[in-house]
């Protein structure tokens, strides 16, 4: 895909340009503390209330709850009436569907793989709102996402070896390119089983590029394998993470789509590069620990960490320019419902990683939220707690 590469390198030479613009903390007033704090009291209530209620009543349809419509609008800042007016569907119902098609093939997949999954899934999600497609669940949306958990921590786990993942990647690739291969293990059946799952959605005849789409994330991860173990130059590791994660994005998008045109590739290659930043800053220490090199984690500066942090920031405002849509009411509250993910997405990885950055860098991150970071690590917690506390209930009853 010539497009696809050259929109990867449009975004290298972005990235590469003069020192973006420094961000404006200027709601850092004696007050705003205060602030800071009423929201997170706020936001801890109304998790409280809500998951209370769900508890008292497992079995009420969520998708009218005026408590978690309450919720979203103060944690994300969307107008959820405006959404819901324009969206044709339900992301709690296409969750659950999802959920429950997984714990029915693989009963003993753990949650973090799930989530790992059900991520992808709300992206698929939001590219149907973005183009006015119902949110439902699709075959193709199913197997993509299970392509994540299931290739991906295969590729990351230090216990199977490299030649082992290489030969994984070869038979991958012939069955992703439609030629016949001999599964060697239940592992493999089931990512085969996968890509039949996406054929018979799409016909390879008519739909060419959406497999091109997915040979380009296979590339990315038979690439990624370079940052196993071996410190690459900067501009090679940067350029690995941006086909990786551009290329994850682009194939959402095919996926949904079936095609796009050059303004749509370009916003879901940036998004895609904008995630992936995101997840290498949050999985820094990890990776540094299995000795996975990334952009920040290769850095022995805080200084130089924290200025390609900032210029990741900046990056994805740039992105988020690019969002390929006609309704201006709804491309509104879906900009500020992706701004307001990223950050929050972000200054958590940085919160995590506290121990790589410096005092001054924390500070300036927390000027710029709504939210203090080590409040909104409580709210995360408590939502966790929750969760637990609810799972078992919920089981019972599906």
């Amino acid at each position: 895909m010539k497009a696809f590469h050259k929109t990867i390198d449009s975004y290298i030479a972005l990235w590469y340009q003069k020192e973006m613009a420094e961000f404006d903390c200027s709601q850092s007033s004696a007050i705003w503390p205060i602030h800071q704090f009423y929201r997170y009291f706020r936001l801890k209530r109304q998790i409280n209330l809500l998951c209370q209620k769900i508890k008292n009543n497992p079995t009420k349809d969520l998708s009218e709850n005026q408590d978690l419509q309450r919720l979203i609008e103060t944690w994300l800042g969307v107008d959820t009436a405006l959404m819901k007016q324009k969206i044709d569907g339900d992301y709690v119902k296409c969750t659950r569907e999802f959920i429950e098609n997984v714990k029915c093939r693989w009963p003993d997949m753990d949650e973090d793989s799930i989530f790992q999954a059900l991520r992808n899934v709300w992206i698929m999600n939001t590219i149907q709102i973005m183009h006015e497609l119902p949110v439902k669940m699709t075959n193709a949306i199913f197997a993509y996402s299970m392509l994540y958990p299931l290739t991906d921590n295969y590729l990351d786990d230090e216990k199977v070896l490299l030649t082992e993942k290489q030969k994984f990647v070869s038979r991958f690739r012939k069955r992703l390119e439609s030629l016949y291969v001999n599964p060697i293990n239940s592992h493999e059946q089931d990512i085969f089983d996968m890509v039949s799952l996406i054929e018979r959605d799409f016909c390879r005849i008519k739909h060419p590029e959406v497999f091109e789409s997915l040979l380009l994330i296979h590339d990315g991860q038979c690439m990624s394998l370079k940052q196993q173990n071996e410190i690459q130059e900067e501009r090679v590791t940067l350029k690995l993470s941006f086909e990786k994660g551009g290329a994850s994005v682009v194939a959402d998008a095919y996926l949904v789509l079936g095609e796009l045109d050059e303004e749509q590739l370009r916003f879901y290659t940036g998004y895609g590069i904008a995630l992936q930043l995101a997840d290498d800053l949050q999985d820094l220490s990890e990776d540094l620990e299995n000795k996975h090199y990334t952009l920040y984690n290769s850095h022995e500066s805080l200084e130089q960490r924290w200025s390609d942090t900032k210029k990741m920031m900046s990056l994805c405002d740039e992105i988020l320019t690019y969002v390929p849509m006609k309704d201006s009411a709804l491309k509104n509250q879906i900009i500020l419902l992706l701004k307001n993910s990223l950050k929050l997405l972000i200054s958590d990885a940085i919160y995590e990683q506290r121990d790589f950055f410096s005092e001054d860098a924390i500070h300036i991150v927390n000027q710029m939220q709504s939210v203090r970071l080590k409040h909104h690590w409580k709210l995360k917690q408590i939502s966790q707690r929750w969760m637990k506390e609810l799972k078992p209930i919920l089981e019972r009853i599906n």
